[in-house]
C-alpha cells in the first residue's frame, strides 16, 4: 500500500515536472515568437484582414478554437467620456463590460468616423464567444457586450475580428494555450487601448 503511494505520488510529480517544462519551452516562445513586437504587429495585421460587420457575420465558419477576438468602433459622434457613458449605458442592460476611463482619456479628441479599438477579448472557444458579445442583449445573464438591439453600438458602427492560436501550439495542453492568449490579450490591450473591458 505505502509503495502503491508513493508511485501515485512519483507519477504526480513527473506530471507536474512535464506541465512546468512543457511551461517553460511555451514561454519562452511566446517571449521570441507570439509577443515580440514583430509578432503582435503580425498578429495585428491579421485581425485587420479579417474585419467585418457585425451584421456580416457567419457564425458556422468561427472555429470554437483558443484565440483573440477584437470589436472595433468607428463613431457616429465625437464622444466625451460622459456622452460615451450616457449613450453604452443603456437601459435595460447589465452584466457587460464597463468603460476603462484612462484608456478613453489618451485619446485626446474622437473624431467621427474614424475607427478606434473598442473591445479586446480572449477565448477556448472563439465562435460561441463572438456570437455571445453580438447575439445577446438585455438582461441576458452571460457577461458579455450585448450588441443585439443597441442604439448606438450596432452594424452601423461596430465591426469585429478574431486570431487563433497557431496549428503548430495545438498540442500544448489547455492550461498553457490559455497562459498564451491571456497574455496576447494583455499585450495587445496596453497597445491599443480599448475603450471598454478590463482596467
Amino acid at each position: 500500500m505505502v509503495s502503491l503511494k508513493k508511485g501515485i505520488r512519483l507519477n504526480n510529480m513527473e506530471t507536474i515536472s512535464n506541465q512546468i517544462i512543457q511551461l517553460d519551452i511555451a514561454w519562452k516562445n511566446i517571449q521570441e515568437n507570439i509577443v515580440s513586437e514583430q509578432n503582435l504587429d503580425s498578429i495585428k495585421n491579421k485581425l485587420k484582414e479579417k474585419q467585418s460587420s457585425i451584421d456580416e457575420i457567419n457564425f458556422i465558419n468561427i472555429k470554437n478554437t483558443f484565440g483573440i477576438y477584437i470589436f472595433y468602433i468607428k463613431p457616429k459622434e465625437a464622444y466625451t467620456l460622459k456622452t460615451l457613458t450616457k449613450n453604452w449605458t443603456q437601459n435595460g442592460y447589465n452584466n457587460y463590460p464597463k468603460i476603462v476611463q484612462k484608456r478613453f482619456n489618451k485619446y485626446n479628441q474622437i473624431k467621427i468616423d474614424t475607427e478606434y479599438v473598442f473591445y479586446i477579448g480572449k477565448s477556448e472557444k472563439l465562435g460561441a464567444r463572438i456570437k455571445e458579445h453580438i447575439t445577446h442583449k438585455g438582461k441576458t445573464a452571460t457577461y458579455s457586450l450585448k450588441l443585439e438591439g443597441r442604439a448606438s453600438f450596432n452594424k452601423e458602427n461596430i465591426s469585429f475580428s478574431y486570431w487563433e492560436l497557431p496549428i503548430e501550439l495545438a498540442n500544448c495542453t489547455k492550461e498553457i494555450k490559455q497562459f498564451i492568449i491571456t497574455q496576447i490579450e494583455t499585450e495587445l490591450r496596453n497597445k491599443l487601448n480599448p475603450w471598454i473591458g478590463k482596467q
